[in-house]
């Protein structure tokens, strides 16, 4: 692992031209958290997914207009889903421990699997992102570049197998982000966010 510098992490997860817009999103997800408003629904997988390139339609052959494509398919699945269930399920939660990050990738793969329902298409990396936003202490924020980069910083942590039922890749990725936010609180006193840390991986 790289030897952690604890200016520079304080240099790398500072203030951002792109805080403003994150904020944004977040404080969207905050003041409609639900999902039977077809309206806010739309809103919200629109404008997340199109944000972060990560569109529920992308990549996918839409026969209708990307514009029906979410009236008729998107906003019926979700609302007709459980997915306020699961999200009042870690309404008590702070932040990701060892004691319940099983709850939280569980819900990861509950809201991957609903989406690839909707669109054919994996879609790991939109729910993460998804879910970071109704929960930005929670969720760390999944895409190939910050898989890559926190490999190369973080050993693999022991693998439980009792995991194997969930979207064993943010697993494995939620675990390691655990293990280096941790390293980071011991070594320098910094307790990084999912967010944070997301700023300090693309880095």
């Amino acid at each position: 692992m790289q030897k952690i510098n604890c200016k520079t992490i304080q240099r790398l997860t500072g203030k951002t031209v792109w805080d403003l817009s994150n904020q944004i999103l977040c404080e969207m997800c905050q003041k409609y958290p639900h999902h039977s408003n077809e309206d806010e629904i739309v809103a919200k997988v629109l404008m997340i997914g199109r944000v972060y390139s990560a569109a529920l339609e992308r990549r996918r052959q839409v026969n209708n207009s990307s514009s029906m494509f979410y009236l008729h398919e998107v906003a019926p699945a979700i609302r007709k889903s459980k997915i306020d269930i699961w999200f009042n399920s870690l309404k008590d939660f702070e932040h990701p421990t060892y004691e319940n990050y099983a709850q939280i990738i569980t819900v990861h793969k509950k809201v991957t699997d609903l989406f690839e329902q909707i669109s054919g298409l994996g879609k790991r990396s939109l729910a993460s992102k998804y879910l970071h936003f109704h929960f930005p202490n929670l969720f760390f924020i999944y895409d190939s570049r910050s898989s890559y980069a926190l490999r190369l910083i973080k050993k693999s942590p022991v693998w439980n197998p009792a995991l194997e039922e969930y979207d064993r890749a943010y697993a494995r990725f939620f675990l390691l982000c655990l293990a280096f936010v941790e390293k980071i609180d011991t070594e320098c006193g910094i307790y990084l966010t999912p967010r944070q840390l997301d700023k300090y991986l693309l880095s």
